[in-house]
């Protein structure tokens, strides 16, 4: 049973790890070195954070841990923690400016969605389809909308608010919250992730496919642990 179990487990990766056609829209990435990995090398999972703060880069001017705590921070607080985002951003980092200074826009954004949604969540889910939210400096509003919405109670809903968060790094953040919540995995929605990555490889649209492409491994990995 174990080697069974073994065998589907590589069988999974590897097929989660499939490559994507090179498109105009999709880096090219070495399929070997995904596969060693386990994971894909392009995506918005890749993307880094910055903060700049007067021309000076925080995570340069301020140590690693004070800026991804203080980032943890603006993604996982809940309407009750509004204060000590306050209090966070008012501690100095190892450069001697205060931490906060590198990300006003960002606790801008994260309080005043804080204080309008507080703990409804069908507010968290409406910004999430709210195509405004995902383009320049709004962005962070459906990151942060997409970090509110993960309980397992509505991992069906998140399923089919997919292909309506025109985000990618939010709808990234739907479906890690998906795959948080299925520890003993998830036919059913495995079964919906890699149906949307075909349903965009059989339309030839290049642009939604790349954008799905790690839904392959995602749906994988659900299917690998039951």
């Amino acid at each position: 049973m174990k080697k069974l179990m073994l065998s589907l487990s590589l069988a999974a990766m590897a097929a989660a790890c499939a490559p994507t056609p090179v498109t105009p829209t999709t880096p090219p990435a070495d399929f070997s070195e995904q596969v060693a990995r386990g994971q894909t090398l392009y995506g918005p999972h890749r993307d880094e954070l910055r903060f700049v703060a007067n021309g000076l880069d925080v995570g340069v001017y301020g140590s690693r841990g004070q800026v991804r705590t203080a980032v943890l921070a603006l993604k996982l607080a809940k309407a009750d923690h509004l204060a000590d985002i306050d209090k966070l951003g008012e501690l100095k980092a190892t450069g001697g400016s205060t931490i906060g200074k590198g990300y006003e826009k960002e606790a801008k954004a994260a309080k005043d969605l804080l204080k309008e949604c507080a703990d409804k969540l069908d507010c968290y889910m409406g910004k999430l389809t709210d195509p405004n939210v995902h383009v320049g400096d709004k962005q962070f509003i459906g990151i942060k909308a997409a970090y509110m919405v993960g309980t397992d109670a509505i991992k069906p809903k998140l399923i089919e608010l997919i292909p309506k968060v025109s985000g990618d790094a939010a709808r990234f953040v739907v479906v890690q919250a998906i795959d948080h919540f299925s520890p003993k995995g998830d036919q059913a929605a495995a079964d919906k992730l890699l149906g949307m990555l075909k349903e965009a490889e059989d339309q030839k649209n290049a642009t939604k496919a790349a954008n799905y492409s790690y839904f392959r491994q995602f749906g994988f990995r659900l299917i690998a642990r039951q």
